[in-house]
């Protein structure tokens, strides 16, 4: 979609994007509260710094869609960020080890650390933009996270790379979402 921009979210990020990010998500709790393991009422109660904590954690990369010719820096426009995503890079993820799905045909090289597992979490699209490619273009650009990533053996040779998610089974244009983006169950 050429009036929709991807903007990844630097770190430290900045005052604006730390409201930008919170209001988004506040809106995506409030509006989808069944696909995500945060509620709208915990959240809510966060103060600017556990939000600024939250975009700025290691290990975490987090885009948002905005539509073009709405000013990065404009923040009176509510709909100017019309979508999120996080990935969350393999150094976060390595005490979750246990918690994350194996493929069984990969069960072998991620036990012996010959692939590194992202995961991708916070995907939402404003209600107004679904069915527009939104989802589509931020999936497009985590997967260019994860490739850009770097992640190699002690031997300089690059690592093995999975990308996970999870999806509540109900969500039927989700799971479409991610088949048709190469996913599987």
């Amino acid at each position: 979609n050429p009036k929709i921009t991807i903007y990844r979210i630097s770190t430290p990020a900045s005052d604006v994007d730390v409201e930008k990010y919170t209001r988004i998500r506040l809106d995506a709790l409030r509006t989808n509260p069944e696909a995500f393991s945060s509620t709208y009422a915990r959240d809510v109660h966060l103060t600017h710094e556990d939000w600024r904590g939250r975009v700025n954690t290691p290990g975490r990369t987090t885009l948002a869609a905005h539509r073009k010719g709405a000013s990065i820096d404009a923040i009176g426009d509510e709909e100017e960020w019309i979508g999120t995503l996080s990935v969350l890079h393999p150094m976060m993820l390595h005490e979750k080890r246990g918690d994350l799905p194996s493929l069984p045909h990969l069960a072998a090289a991620v036990k012996e650390g010959n692939v590194e597992r992202f995961l991708l979490v916070g995907m939402w699209v404003h209600p107004s933009v679904r069915g527009m490619g939104v989802g589509g273009m931020l999936i497009e650009n985590a997967v260019d996270v994860v490739r850009e990533s770097p992640s190699e053996h002690s031997d300089g040779k690059e690592k093995a790379k999975i990308v996970f998610l999870d999806v509540c089974s109900a969500n039927e244009n989700a799971r479409k979402l991610y088949r048709k983006a190469g996913f599987v169950e």
